[in-house]
C-alpha cells in the first residue's frame, strides 16, 4: 500500500507511512464496515475494509518494534509450524504432522497394514512427503489403530481430508512426542523425535515400516536419537525395560546414569515379582492338605505370645529344638501372620535380609537354622529390643555402614537341630540359661510322610496336663464325652446320662454343674487339687531368716544384690535358690531394692579435708593456679578394684 503527497511536501518514508495509517485508521473508526476511499494529491488509496484493521495494527506494532531495534545481528527467520495451528479445525498448516487412524480389529488388522503401506507409497510424491514413518499398535480393548509420521519437503497448507484411508479420517496431532510440543528452536530434532515415537518397538506394536529410521540401522536415510527419546518412552510404560536396556546401548547417550537408574527398577520389579510368586507357591501349598496339615496348639507357645500384648522391660526368646526335617520351621511360620524368615545357618552376622524388616509389615522374626548357640550369645544386645531405643547392625569401624531397627515388643523365635553346637548354652549359659529370657520347645521327630499320627505330635508338643479327679466325679473322658454331646449333637440331659459314667450315681445336676464350669479354651474343668499339700521344701522359715540376716550385714559393707544373696546362701546353708525367689522372700519381709547410689558418702573428716582443699584452691590467683595444678578434672573419681573377690565382683 502507498501514499502519494505533492512534491511541495517532502517527507521521509517512515513518516509517509504514519500518515498512511492513520488516515486508514480514521476512516475505519467513522466508517466501520464500509469502503473509504482517502484522496490525496488527486490520488485514490487502496480500498480498505474493516476486516484487514487487525492485520494493519500487526503490521504497524511489527514495523515500530523493528525501528526501534538496533543495527546487530539480524533476527533468525521464524520457523515454519511444524504441526497444525491451533483453532485450524481440520485444517493442516505444517512442515511435519502426525497422523493417528482408528480403528481395525485383529482379524483384518494385518491385511489393512498392507493396504495402508501401498496407500502411503502410492502418494509420496502427491504429498510432497520428504520423510515417513508408520507404524500399527494394538489398542487395551484389542483393535488396532495406525500411526503415520510424515515430514514435507515444505510446509503445507491442506485439509486432513487429504489423508484419508478407505473412509477413515485420520486425526492431526498438534504434539510431536508423548504430548509435547515442537521446538521450534530445533525443529528437525523434534521432527526426529516424533519419527522415533512411531519407530519405536513400543508395547503392542505390530508392524512398523519407514524411510527414515535411526543411525544404527541400515536405512539410507538415518537420523541421531537422543537418551532420553527412549527414556520417555520407558517412563511412560510405552516401552519394556528390555527395549529400553537395548535403546540405551544403541543411542550412546548418557548410558552409565540410565543405566543405573534402570537397574535399580528392574532390581525393584524383579523382587516384587519373586515377592508375589512366593506368596502364590506358600499360599497352594499350604492349601494342598496332603503336604501341609494343621499344627495343634501349643499352650506354651500360646502363652509367650502373649507376653508381647503387654509392656515389659524384656521379652524372651522362643527356642525350638528338634531333629532336622520335621517341619520345625512350618510349625514356627503358623504362629505369625507375615513373620521375617532370616536364614542364619553358620554366619556370625545377621543376614542381609534383616534390612527388610519392616513393624508395620512384620508381625515377628524367626531366625532359621542357627548352627552357634554363641550366635544368640554374642548378639544378646539385639535380641532383647530396648524399648527406649533402636538396635544397630552390621556395623562397620565408624559406624559408616551401619543400620537401625526398633525392635520393641517384636517375637522373636530360633530354630536349632539336636546338632547345633553349644547347645549346653541353654542350661549353664549366663542368659540363655535363664527360663526368663528364652522359653524352650522340643518340637517332635515327625517325619515328612506323616508317620507318626497326630495323637503323638500333641503328645510330644503339648505339655502334660496332670490333674486330680475325685472318685466320685467324672474322669477326662467322659467330662468331654458330655461336653461335645451337649453342644455338637445337642441332646437333652436324659440321653447324654445314658451314654456317660459317672460313678456317683444317675443324677444330671453333676452333668449339668460339670458342663457349665468346663473352660471352653482348655477344653477341660480346672480343679486346685494340685496345689492340695505343696510345702516350700527350700525357702523354710530358718532358710528366710538367714537371707534377711546376711542381708542387713552385707548391705553395710558392700553392695548387696540378689546374685551375692545366693551365692551366701549356697556356700554356707548348701540351698540353692533363684534369684527372683530372694528377691520375694526380700519383699515379703518389707525390704525393696534401691538403685545404687551416683554419689558416694564421706564421713565427717572426709568432708573437712575435702572442704579444706576447695578452699585453699580458690584463693589461688591464676598465676598460682597454673603453677600448682597440672591438671584438674571435676566429677572423676581415680581409684583400684578392691582386693575382696566379693567387693571386686560388685565394683
Amino acid at each position: 500500500m502507498t501514499l502519494r503527497l505533492s512534491p511541495a511536501r517532502r517527507v521521509s518514508l517512515q513518516a509517509k507511512l504514519r500518515i498512511a495509517h492513520r488516515f486508514l485508521a480514521h476512516g475505519h473508526k467513522l466508517e466501520m464496515g464500509v469502503v473509504l476511499n482517502v484522496f490525496q494529491g488527486g490520488k485514490k488509496l487502496p480500498r480498505v475494509y474493516s476486516g484487514d484493521s487487525q492485520r494493519l495494527n500487526a503490521a504497524r506494532d511489527a514495523w515500530s518494534a523493528a525501528q526501534g531495534a538496533g543495527r546487530g545481528r539480524p533476527r533468525a527467520a521464524a520457523a515454519p509450524a511444524a504441526v497444525a495451528e491451533a483453532g485450524s479445525g481440520l485444517r493442516v498448516r505444517c512442515e511435519a504432522v502426525l497422523l493417528t487412524y482408528q480403528s481395525w480389529s485383529p482379524d483384518v488388522a494385518l491385511p489393512a497394514w498392507e493396504r495402508f503401506c501401498d496407500f502411503v507409497h502410492a502418494n509420496l510424491s502427491s504429498w510432497s512427503v520428504k520423510h515417513w514413518t508408520a507404524t500399527m499398535e494394538s489398542n487395551a480393548c484389542g483393535s488396532h489403530h495406525l500411526h503415520l509420521m510424515l515430514q514435507f519437503h515444505n510446509t503445507q497448507d491442506c485439509l486432513t481430508s487429504r489423508f484419508i484411508f478407505e473412509s477413515t479420517r485420520p486425526n492431526a496431532s498438534s504434539h510431536d512426542y508423548l504430548g509435547e510440543g515442537v521446538c521450534k528452536k530445533k525443529l528437525q530434532q523434534s521432527i526426529d523425535r516424533g519419527m522415533f515415537y512411531v519407530w519405536a518397538n513400543k508395547v503392542g506394536t505390530v508392524r512398523v515400516a519407514a524411510n527414515y529410521e535411526p543411525c544404527w540401522t541400515e536405512a539410507t536415510r538415518t537420523y541421531q536419537v537422543l537418551g532420553k527419546w527412549p527414556e520417555a518412552l520407558w517412563k511412560q510404560r510405552k516401552v519394556t525395560s528390555e527395549q529400553y536396556e537395548k535403546y540405551l546401548y544403541l543411542s550412546r547417550d548418557g548410558v552409565l546414569a540410565r543405566k543405573r537408574n534402570l537397574d535399580a527398577v528392574k532390581e525393584q520389579e524383579a523382587s516384587l515379582a519373586e515377592a508375589a510368586l512366593i506368596e502364590a507357591t506358600t499360599r497352594r501349598v499350604r492349601a494342598n492338605a496332603a503336604l501341609c496339615r494343621p499344627f495343634p496348639p501349643v499352650a506354651a507357645a500360646q502363652a509367650w505370645l502373649a507376653l508381647f500384648l503387654q509392656d515389659r522391660l524384656r521379652y524372651p526368646l522362643l527356642v525350638v529344638r528338634g531333629a532336622s526335617h520335621t517341619g520345625k520351621t512350618e510349625w514356627v511360620k503358623s504362629l505369625f501372620k507375615n513373620a521375617l524368615e532370616l536364614k542364619v545357618g553358620s554366619l556370625q552376622v545377621f543376614p542381609e535380609a534383616m534390612r527388610g524388616f519392616e513393624r508395620d509389615t512384620h508381625d515377628g522374626i524367626i531366625l532359621d537354622d542357627v548352627r552357634d548357640m554363641a550366635f544368640l550369645a554374642d548378639h544378646q544386645d539385639k535380641l532383647q529390643g530396648k524399648y527406649d531405643s533402636r538396635v544397630e547392625f552390621a556395623t562397620t569401624p565408624g559406624g559408616t555402614c551401619a543400620f537401625r531397627k526398633y525392635l520393641f515388643a517384636i517375637p522373636i523365635a530360633v530354630t536349632v537341630n539336636y546338632s547345633t553346637a553349644n547347645l549346653h548354652y541353654l542350661d549353664s549359659h549366663d542368659w540363655l540359661g535363664h527360663e526368663g529370657n528364652r522359653v524352650l520347645v522340643n518340637f517332635p521327630e515327625v517325619s515328612c510322610e506323616g508317620a507318626v499320627q497326630l495323637a503323638a505330635v500333641v503328645a510330644s508338643i503339648m505339655p502334660l496336663v496332670s490333674e486330680v479327679r475325685h472318685p466320685q466325679s467324672l474322669d477326662f473322658a467322659n467330662e468331654r464325652k458330655t461336653l461335645l454331646l451337649r453342644d455338637v449333637h445337642g441332646l437333652s440331659w436324659a440321653a447324654i446320662q445314658k451314654q456317660v459314667v459317672n460313678l456317683r450315681g444317675e443324677t444330671v445336676r453333676l452333668l449339668q454343674r460339670l458342663h457349665q464350669d468346663v473352660n471352653r479354651d482348655l477344653g477341660r474343668r480346672v480343679y486346685k487339687y494340685s496345689n492340695c499339700g505343696r510345702k516350700a521344701t527350700k525357702a523354710t522359715a530358718a532358710v528366710q531368716k538367714y537371707l534377711v540376716g546376711r542381708l542387713l550385714v552385707l548391705r553395710r559393707r558392700t553392695t548387696c544384690t540378689a546374685a551375692t544373696l545366693r551365692r551366701e546362701l549356697v556356700a554356707n546353708k548348701g540351698v540353692d535358690l533363684d534369684e527372683s525367689t530372694i528377691r520375694k522372700i526380700l519383699r515379703d519381709h518389707g525390704y525393696k531394692w534401691l538403685p545404687r547410689a551416683q554419689k558416694r558418702k564421706y564421713s565427717a573428716a572426709r568432708k573437712k579435708e575435702r572442704l579444706k582443699f576447695a578452699k585453699a584452691v580458690l584463693r589461688l590467683t591464676k598465676a598460682k593456679l597454673r603453677e600448682k595444678l597440672s591438671m584438674a578434672m571435676d566429677g572423676v573419681i581415680l581409684s583400684l578394684p578392691p582386693r575382696d573377690a566379693t567387693e571386686r565382683a560388685n565394683y
